[in-house]
């Protein structure tokens, strides 16, 4: 088994963008446990993979990425329609484009795993992220949904 590495508190696999709680982190000191899972989040999603991502959507108009909910949200021409949580890429979706992702046997984003909660981004499959032309149409469907969802949220009439 690879050797750990280890941040204050944490510990990390070497091939992984995944953190874990050192176990031996005991005591009541609040601020260092919040430090400390601040750090688990920033280091959820592996830069190389967000390259790659990024590089395979290249060509689809002017991206730009944020870090949000543990994750990284990816918005097209500002609007937010994908994200990357746990090194997955993830898009937006609607009635629009469901079908495809639920005939790729994909499910709805669950953020947190011990709860039912389920978003509207679904994984992108890993096929159709190694193919650029699939994968740019997928992505122009997940800003359709979004800009949909957008218009609908701000009474917008979509015709």
């Amino acid at each position: 088994m690879p050797d750990l590495i280890r941040h204050p508190g944490t510990l990390q696999h070497p091939h992984s963008s995944r953190i874990f709680l050192d176990s031996r982190l005991r005591g009541n000191d609040k601020s260092q446990k919040a430090t400390i899972k601040f750090q688990v989040i920033l280091m959820s999603v592996n830069q190389h993979y967000v390259d790659y991502v990024l590089e395979q959507l290249e060509g689809i108009g002017t991206l730009r990425t944020r870090r949000m909910f543990g994750g990284l949200g990816i918005y097209l021409d500002e609007l937010f329609f994908a994200l990357i949580a746990d090194d997955i890429l993830r898009f937006k979706v609607d009635e629009s484009n469901r079908d495809d992702y639920m005939l790729a046997g994909m499910e709805p984003f669950r953020p947190y795993q011990d709860k039912t909660t389920t978003l509207q981004y679904y994984e992108v499959p890993i096929e159709v992220l190694e193919d650029r032309k699939t994968l740019a149409n997928w992505a122009r469907k997940a800003y359709r949904a979004g800009l949909k969802q957008q218009r609908t949220r701000l009474g917008i009439r979509i015709e």
